[in-house]
């Protein structure tokens, strides 16, 4: 059995550490689990960072700003995938991630999509952000999860932005900002930790 932190947005200045947390994240997630137990895919349209994760027997895949049509492949690939998901918990009578594996013992290997500074999506790719926000709502439950970044608390689409439950924030430049990013809908009963 294995769990999973699931952190779906990041933001912060240019330059303020995002990249470098998920290169961070996905090396220690790939120790720390087999590639039948997790892969992931990466749209890096940022600095062109994350190519180094082609090293991880984990990474089906990196695509770069320059790539539109691979980049969309991915999508599709990753649509397809939690498709035939669905299919197939609907057949073992199970309705979420967790209860397939408990159901059957079998192993499914949890898919971990990396986006790196959605904005470029949000601007210049709307076929691509499509297929996102559809794994934004629906992939958690069939075990494919998102990642994303963006630099300001406007760079993730509102589409996508309210399937986002958990949020780092790094470097802002106004308290403000810290504020929308971490409480969109005002100030809920949950915890929050400064570092």
């Amino acid at each position: 059995r294995y769990t999973m932190v699931k952190i779906d947005l990041i933001t912060g200045f240019l330059g303020s550490g995002k990249t470098t947390f998920l290169q961070t994240m996905a090396f220690s997630m790939a120790q720390k689990y087999s590639p039948d137990l997790l892969q992931f895919y990466v749209l890096d349209f940022g600095g062109r960072m994350l190519g180094n994760l082609r090293e991880a027997p984990h990474c089906v895949a990196v695509a770069f700003e320059d790539e539109k049509q691979k980049s969309e492949h991915m999508i599709q690939q990753i649509r397809n995938q939690m498709e035939l998901r669905k299919k197939v918990f609907a057949e073992k009578e199970c309705n979420t991630y967790s209860s397939y594996l408990e159901t059957t013992g079998q192993k499914l290997p949890m898919l971990l999509v990396i986006i790196d500074n959605y904005t470029v999506i949000h601007e210049q790719m709307p076929r691509l952000e499509e297929g996102i926000i559809q794994i934004a709502a629906n992939g958690k439950t069939y075990g494919i999860y998102l990642v994303v970044t963006g630099n300001s608390r406007n760079a993730i689409y509102y589409k996508t932005a309210e399937h986002i439950k958990t949020r780092i924030v790094f470097q802002m430049n106004e308290l403000q900002n810290y504020r929308d990013l971490l409480f969109p809908y005002g100030f809920p009963h949950q915890k929050v930790l400064r570092i």
